[in-house]
């Protein structure tokens, strides 16, 4: 027999064993064209071998289909994250669609709304100031007929001083209703008016 890539003569594997026998192609080499190392042409020239041997070409092919396989796994991983983006995608462009088609209403409902709640919010407020002003205004009413009446009485006591003859006020002496309008005067005052700055105080 002779080695299939130098085409030096040998004898096979069974004899002297300086020709192997690819346990895959079945194609024969010398030990100088088998690509294997001295340990392992030793390990090969055993009567019970438990090793199997492949030529460089079918090693090489072997690592070929493995390199090929690998590749597909990788292909396969990117495909399959592709796919995901491309899903997430379409998802997120039909959500954003949807969005597009709703959020113009949505928007000038919830404008709406704020532009209401701030005009209540105004109308509430204005109320609320008016009606102090009301009620301070109709506080400083009361105080001015109060001394008003006052007033009146002083003037009805003054004239009958002069005059000499004192004459009722609202059905009492005339002394007796002007402490009795200067008490509700001081007392009025200052419940209604305590609250605010610069406190109003009657003598």
């Amino acid at each position: 027999m002779e080695c299939h890539q130098c085409k030096k003569n040998g004898t096979a594997r069974s004899s002297s064993r300086t020709l192997f026998e690819c346990d895959k192609c079945e194609v024969v080499l010398c030990a100088d064209c088998s690509g294997l190392s001295a340990s392992e042409i030793k390990v090969l020239q055993l009567q019970k071998r438990k090793l199997m041997y492949f030529c460089p070409q079918c090693i090489s092919d072997v690592n070929n289909i493995r390199d090929l396989k690998k590749q597909i796994i990788e292909l396969t991983t990117t495909k399959n994250s592709i796919e995901k983006e491309i899903s997430l995608t379409t998802e997120n462009e039909k959500q954003w669609i949807s969005m597009k088609d709703i959020t113009p209403n949505e928007n000038k409902q919830v404008q709406e709304k704020q532009c209401n709640d701030y005009q209540l919010m105004i109308l509430e407020i204005e109320n609320t100031y008016f009606k102090k002003l009301i009620e301070e205004s109709s506080d400083k009413n009361n105080i001015r007929k109060q001394n008003n009446q006052l007033l009146l009485g002083k003037m009805n006591y003054k004239q009958a001083i002069i005059s000499g003859e004192p004459k009722p006020y609202s059905g009492y002496k005339v002394d007796t209703a002007i402490k009795q309008n200067v008490e509700m005067v001081k007392t009025y005052a200052n419940t209604v008016l305590s609250h605010r700055e610069g406190e109003i105080e009657y003598s």
